[in-house]
């Protein structure tokens, strides 16, 4: 295991003691009662078979949340770029992340919460080639484990670190460990989404 995915995976692993913790505890909040919307920048770190071919660059990550019965649910997209090394016969990709999962997190010390996530969802490989569609596009299933702090720093305003590791299913797995910083707000969630979601 690389010492990167093996650090992740621990802080995970420590992190999810926490998750059990507060999923057997009644949230104070109503199941889809707010909306916590966040904007985050990132880069890869790995330097795995991927980054042989591309150098990893940099991008943003979007995502919305909302409480369940214990944790919250999420959606998040991810659009990095990657630009092709020097020597290498490939062209620059771009890779955009639909991932929707399940997420817990709690409070470890005053404001800082710690918390975990793992979700399901694609990765779409945009080929920067003028040949076609087949080619130039390739979406595959992928997977993600991650954990967070979060911390306070204005009314409903919060600082969001984040590690994600990423395992995206083509003929030779690739692994990519994002590393993220950015803001998150929380909205209070008009009455009609929770009867939607419900």
């Amino acid at each position: 295991m690389r010492p990167m995915r093996a650090l992740l995976f621990s802080v995970w692993l420590l992190s999810a003691h926490a998750a059990i913790a507060v999923a057997q505890v009644p949230d104070a909040k109503r199941p889809f009662d707010r909306l916590v919307v966040g904007a985050r920048a990132t880069g890869a770190l790995d330097r795995g078979d991927f980054h042989e071919s591309w150098e990893p660059g940099f991008g943003v990550e979007l995502d919305v949340a909302t409480p369940f019965y214990a944790g919250d649910l999420f959606l998040l997209t991810r659009v990095s770029g990657n630009g092709a090394r020097d020597g290498v016969d490939v062209p620059d990709l771009t890779t955009i992340a639909i991932v929707a999962g399940w997420s817990a997190s709690r409070r470890i010390a005053g404001p800082v919460h710690v918390g975990v996530n793992a979700g399901l969802g694609i990765t779409e490989w945009l080929f920067d080639v003028d040949e076609r569609e087949s080619v130039r596009l390739e979406m595959e299933l992928c997977t993600e484990l991650g954990a967070r702090v979060s911390l306070p720093v204005a009314d409903a305003w919060d600082i969001v670190a984040a590690a994600t590791w990423q395992a995206t299913s083509t003929y030779h797995r690739i692994d990519i460990t994002y590393l993220s910083l950015g803001l998150a707000r929380t909205f209070g969630a008009p009455d009609w989404i929770g009867s939607v979601l419900e």
